[in-house]
């Protein structure tokens, strides 16, 4: 808590980060990777910001979501929207994905596909490590206490 309040942002990782901050009007979390250019850390283009909503769904969800993935277990959590917190195997790590879906084709064009089938992953998310996953449920308070805050 006291590293947010100094930085800003809660680091969760190597230049990864999570921030409760304005954007367009509105109160938004954002996880997001950055990168170095020049000496200064952007933010790159893997990540997500979530509505208050989301992020609350998010927080009610990180329980379950940990257990799963300490169970090694898959496991999806819907927060809103075409926006899902997924507990998933890739190359043989396990990571919680922060995503964002899109309908796809096939969907569109044909409305008695099943709604799990008629998802895509879209380009916006961004996948936590365990470790990173553990530092941003354990700061999840003071994330949603500087998201009340903001003004």
């Amino acid at each position: 808590a006291k590293v947010l309040k100094e930085r800003g942002y809660l680091p969760l990782g190597s230049l990864r980060r999570a921030q409760a901050e304005l954007y367009k009007g509105g109160r938004v979390v954002n996880v997001r990777e950055y990168y170095l250019k020049n000496g200064q850390e952007l933010p790159g283009i893997k990540g997500i910001s979530l509505t208050r909503e989301q992020w609350g769904k998010l927080m009610d969800g990180m329980k379950a979501l940990t257990t799963a993935l300490n169970a090694q277990r898959q496991r999806e959590h819907h927060l809103g929207d075409m926006r899902y917190a997924t507990v998933k195997s890739f190359k043989g790590r396990w990571f919680v994905d922060l995503r964002e879906y899109y309908k796809s084709a096939a969907a569109k064009a044909n409305p008695d596909v099943h709604e799990d089938d008629a998802k895509s992953p879209g380009k916006r998310g961004i996948m936590l490590r365990p470790d990173e996953w553990q530092v941003l449920c354990d700061n999840a308070k003071t994330i949603d206490d500087d998201l009340a805050d903001l003004a």
